[in-house]
C-alpha cells in the first residue's frame, strides 16, 4: 500500500529482478504492488533483503515492506459458506476450489510477493504465512 503514483511496473521490475525471474508484476489502484517469481527461493531473496535493517529496499526513495501474498479469495471463502456445513456443494464457480486438471506432470510452483510500504506497528508474524503454488503443465504436441 503506498507505492507513490508515478511508480510503474517497470520500476518495480527494474528494482526486483536482481532477485530472481519474475513472471509477472501487478500494481492495484490502492498503490499494493504483486511481483510473482518462478522461484520460492527468489521470493524469498527479495523478503530477506526488504527485512535488512540497514539497506532494505527502496522505490522512489520510499522505502517499501516486501511480504507473502496471501489469497483474500480463500479468506472470503471461509465466511461465506455455513460453518460446519461443508459438504453442501454450491453451483457457483467462485466458490468452488480449485481442482487440477492433471494430478501428473512438472511441478514449477510460482511464488509470490506483495510489496507495500513499511509500516511500525506491522509484525514479523505475517511472514510465516505458507504459500500455496500452482502447479504447471504443459503439452508440446507438435508432431
Amino acid at each position: 500500500m503506498g507505492l507513490s503514483t508515478d511508480c510503474s511496473v517497470l520500476d518495480l521490475k527494474s528494482r526486483f529482478e536482481i532477485y530472481g525471474s519474475i513472471s509477472r508484476i501487478r500494481i492495484n489502484r490502492d498503490g499494493v504492488g504483486y511481483i510473482t517469481y518462478r522461484s520460492k527461493e527468489s521470493a524469498e531473496a527479495a523478503i530477506a533483503a526488504a527485512l535488512d535493517a540497514s539497506f532494505g529496499i527502496s522505490i522512489n526513495s520510499k522505502k517499501v515492506q516486501v511480504l507473502w501474498a496471501t489469497d483474500p479469495l480463500a479468506q472470503w471463502r471461509e465466511g461465506v459458506g455455513g460453518g460446519s456445513n461443508k459438504e453442501i456443494g454450491s453451483s457457483s464457480k467462485l466458490l468452488q476450489a480449485e481442482i487440477p486438471l492433471r494430478r501428473h506432470g512438472r511441478g514449477n510452483k510460482l511464488a509470490s510477493a506483495i510489496v507495500k510500504p513499511k509500516s511500525s506497528s506491522e509484525s514479523a508474524a505475517v511472514l510465516d504465512v505458507p504459500l500455496k503454488g500452482r502447479e504447471i503443465v504443459a503439452y508440446d504436441d507438435i508432431l
